[in-house]
């Protein structure tokens, strides 16, 4: 057997002379000794320095491991203590939802970390003013808010915009054109118990306002009957209000459609809005998608001599019966008025809605 020189073999072990690594002697299958040689202590070192990184996640080693689906939160349901801190956003939006319709609105409450009203026995949550069911609550961002504003009576009066809310307004008008505003409809859907045009068309009952037949909500039957009841004192001696009923073409109530432009199911779809349609409007501007089509770029500072109105009687008879008037929006929409008597009780809320805030 040829050794290195120098190496004495004792009890196995090989002796090495300064400079050679220690090894252990063994032998292979044919019984013909060997030196196995150990790892050098650098790499141990080495193997420990990147097993604690992996441990503690400090190393960019990649690690394979199981992919894991992500956590559906919409499954949660369960009723928390009230916040010690009351959040105000959205509390007094659904205070006066629940105090507006006390026999469709069963409760309020805070749950699943957020403001609900139980409508029709099912939970609708603030969820960022989009009122949105449990499962579609944490995709809040794909959904526009729902309109809740501080509903303004008196004389009419144009809003005064500032030059940044102009250009907000610029801004959303732009992304109303390329990408259509939509709501989710649950909430509408459960408040009025209409989902679809066929559950709509079983629900309108037929009344009967300013001489013309219409089909409506249930729901506003009596709040128009006492509109007409007021109109009817009215035509008695006012000439104005009589020369507008002379001049009115139709009434139009429930017609199953979208807001124009939008992807959102009009109120005239849930039969709780009335369009008084005149006969002419005396060249002036009822609606500030047709003042936009004739081309007037800044429709939203058309002054109140050149809009066409509704009687302001005839605006306050429908006011004091939950009816709000389009009128006075900043979209502007004179022949039209809905029925959302919550809006009457947010008076002390800040004007925010005058832009609204499609995002």
């Amino acid at each position: 057997m040829t050794m290195h020189p120098g190496v004495t073999i004792r009890r196995g072990v090989t002796m090495c002379p300064a400079g050679m690594r220690r090894g252990v002697m063994r032998r292979d299958v044919l019984g013909r000794p060997g030196v196995v040689r150990r790892p050098a202590p650098i790499v141990f070192l080495v193997i420990a320095i990147a097993l604690a990184a992996v441990g503690t996640g400090t190393a960019d080693i990649p690690v394979r491991t199981a992919s894991l689906p992500p956590v559906d939160k919409s499954l949660l349901d369960f009723s928390d203590p009230e916040p010690l801190t009351r959040p105000l956003d959205g509390v007094a939006q659904l205070v006066a939802l629940r105090d507006a319709y006390p026999d469709r609105i069963q409760r309020m409450e805070y749950r699943n970390g957020d403001w609900a009203i139980l409508v029709n026995g099912e939970w609708i949550y603030w969820a960022n003013g989009r009122m949105l069911p449990r499962k579609a609550r944490h995709h809040w961002y794909e959904f526009n808010r729902f309109p809740f504003y501080p509903y303004r009576d008196g004389p009419l009066v144009v809003p005064d915009l500032s030059d940044r809310e102009e250009q907000r307004l610029r801004t959303v008008l732009a992304r109303m054109n390329e990408q259509p505003p939509q709501r989710h409809g649950a909430f509408p859907g459960t408040l009025y118990g209409v989902r679809t045009a066929g559950q709509a068309r079983e629900k309108m009952v037929t009344v009967t306002l300013m001489g013309h037949r219409i089909r409506v909500h249930p729901m506003i039957r009596e709040p128009l009957r006492r509109v007409q009841e007021e109109i009817d004192v009215l035509l008695r001696d006012d000439p104005e209000v009589q020369a507008f009923n002379l001049d009115l073409l139709r009434v139009e109530g429930f017609l199953w459609r979208s807001i124009a432009g939008t992807q959102t199911v009009s109120n005239h779809g849930y039969g709780i809005a009335v369009d008084l349609v005149p006969r002419s409007y005396f060249r002036r501007n009822a609606y500030w998608r047709w003042s936009e089509q004739a081309g007037i770029e800044e429709w939203w500072n058309i002054p109140v001599e050149r809009r066409w109105t509704v009687p302001r009687v005839i605006v306050e008879a429908f006011e004091r019966h939950g009816f709000v008037w389009g009128g006075r929006w900043l979209f502007f929409d004179a022949i039209h008025f809905e029925y959302r008597p919550e809006l009457f009780l947010l008076e002390d809320l800040p004007d925010h809605e005058d832009v609204p805030d499609l995002s």
